[in-house]
């Protein structure tokens, strides 16, 4: 199955939250945003570059001061768009849900979907991972606004230490309370703050196998998706989409692959006036950057190369460069299983 070519935008970095897992260093103290005019510059190469879906992330999306405009842009340009949102904004001094008059303005938009950051149910550990007491109930408001307006409506889920246990519970009251129709089960990347804050993220890897191949056995893809970057345990895409079918782009206007790349000093270029985004993906600039990337990535440090089950480039880096325990032996024991199965 072709995938469709989408692009990814961090508009802002500015965000009311502070987790520890964001890959962006994002919270309320920042404050860059991509000006309209920019954003709509790169919407419009994209168009012709036939790139069909656009995803808004941050930061918060909803806290750039222009993003009502964006979305109806957007919708008018036949762009397919997903919005990532933490479920919360910060406005006139209070931290509050996704103001409703922007959502109503976009009922029933059949290419809109929020997608909402929720890690747990447990509202202890959301504070702990969120670093903030607001963050949960402003999450199920927003969604059940998202839900009123019949806009469609996402989950992303981060399996670390802290809500791993939690996962069954957490999905149980997205899927049959609040009615949410697909949730994605994310891998944690240990970059940006994750990075600093990996003792406590950091999980047993037996019961993230464990929990994940439930999952996968329990749900179909459509209601609870394991990602690529779960490699063989994943139940959608299981094929390294950058530069294929994705791009991303940060505040500061650097082109990336896929956000799996975005902390990677020479994996990106950058958007200008000398160089727009049609340029970059046409001259194959951005291609010759992972072309690069993928040679000098040594793999010896865990499996032959002929063995390695692992998709992402990033996880594979990151084995070797982060002191931590991953799934890479859990997958390719359960590689050895399947094979066994076919003969």
């Amino acid at each position: 199955m072709v995938k469709k070519k989408e692009l990814l935008i961090e508009i802002t970095n500015k965000c009311p939250l502070n987790c520890v897992f964001c890959s962006s260093h994002s919270n309320l103290r920042k404050n860059s945003f991509i000006n309209k005019k920019t954003i709509k510059k790169i919407l419009l190469d994209a168009k012709r570059l036939r790139i069909e879906k656009i995803q808004l992330s941050g930061g918060e999306p909803f806290q750039h001061p222009d993003i009502d405009e964006l979305i109806g842009f957007i919708l008018d340009k036949n762009f397919e768009l997903e919005i990532y949102t933490c479920g919360s904004v910060f406005s006139n001094g209070n931290y509050q849900s996704i103001p409703e008059d922007i959502l109503n303005k976009y009922r029933n938009s059949p290419n809109l979907t929020l997608r909402f950051n929720f890690q747990t149910i447990d509202k202890e550990v959301y504070g702990l991972l969120t670093q903030s007491n607001f963050a949960l109930e402003n999450v199920i408001n927003s969604i059940k606004s998202v839900e009123k307006f019949k806009i469609k409506t996402e989950v992303h889920i981060i399996p670390t230490n802290l809500n791993i246990s939690q996962l069954d519970e957490t999905i149980d009251f997205l899927l049959n309370e609040l009615k949410v129709t697909h949730i994605k089960i994310l891998r944690l990347i240990f970059h940006g703050r994750a990075k600093e804050h990996s003792k406590d993220l950091i999980f047993d890897e037996k019961a993230l196998y464990q929990n994940i191949l439930r999952l996968k056995q329990k749900y179909s893809n459509n209601k609870v998706e394991i990602g690529t970057a779960f490699s063989i345990l994943s139940n959608s895409c299981i094929d390294c989409q950058a530069i294929i079918s994705k791009y991303m782009i940060t505040t500061d206007l650097k082109l990336f692959p896929c956000t799996a790349f975005k902390n990677r000093t020479n994996c990106y270029v950058k958007i200008d006036k000398q160089n727009s985004l049609k340029k970059i993906i046409s001259h194959k600039r951005i291609n010759r950057k992972i072309q690069r990337f993928n040679e000098n990535l040594d793999c010896s440090y865990c499996l032959n190369s002929i063995d390695c089950v692992e998709i992402c480039p990033i996880q594979k880096l990151i084995c070797k460069n982060i002191i931590k325990r991953d799934l890479t032996n859990h997958l390719f024991q359960s590689k050895v299983v399947q094979l066994n199965k076919e003969v």
